[in-house]
């Protein structure tokens, strides 16, 4: 029971994408699952958020279906992940 209340105090108190400030942050990091494959790609937030990260040059990562956040974000007309291997 204890874990539990736990995790409900942190799913109550987690904060929501449009009030997420990157300016602090060294690195953004898109976890997966398949919530992400279906709401990342919709969040026009997310990708502003993604999109000035991308243009300051911080790293982007993401794991399993993380990376569909990645759809649609673009620094300078390109996506961030152009050119890889």
């Amino acid at each position: 029971m204890r874990k539990r209340r736990g995790a409900l105090r942190a799913f109550n108190e987690s904060i929501c994408v449009d009030c997420i400030n990157p300016r602090p942050y060294v690195a953004l990091f898109l976890a997966g699952g398949h919530g992400a494959l279906w709401d990342f790609p919709k969040s026009e937030s997310l990708r502003g958020i993604l999109e000035r990260a991308a243009a300051d040059g911080k790293p982007l990562g993401a794991v399993s279906h993380g990376p569909a956040g990645l759809l649609g974000v673009r620094v300078e007309g390109t996506p961030p992940v152009a050119g890889g291997a």
